[in-house]
């Protein structure tokens, strides 16, 4: 799936610094959601299929796409990560399942 995003905003540099987030608000997506890749890989709470001891990790780090030429930052990259482990680039994001309204 294509997005209308401008890659061109994506911070993959200046490691360590905090980013800008309201210059980050001008590059949303149609719900409304901003700042959502490159952050970090984050934890689901979904199962490898392969290996259901094993969580799913979604998204990149920017820094791990940086030191790997083969990696792209996308919203559909996706891999299974031992629960064990620990790193600067593993975290997680608080969210909700939205009210579907009347």
């Amino acid at each position: 799936r294509s997005t209308p995003q401008d890659a061109a905003k994506a911070r993959l540099r200046r490691t360590g610094t905090d980013a800008d987030l309201a210059a980050a608000s001008t590059d949303c997506s149609a719900d409304g959601l901003c700042d959502m890749l490159g952050s970090l890989l984050e934890w689901t709470s979904t199962r490898w299929p392969r290996a259901p001891r094993h969580p799913v990790v979604r998204g990149m780090s920017y820094r791990f796409a940086a030191s790997d030429p083969q990696l792209e930052i996308s919203i559909h990259h996706r891999q299974a990560i031992d629960p064990k482990t620990t790193d600067n680039e593993l975290g997680f994001r608080c969210a909700a399942t939205a009210d579907k309204g009347p």
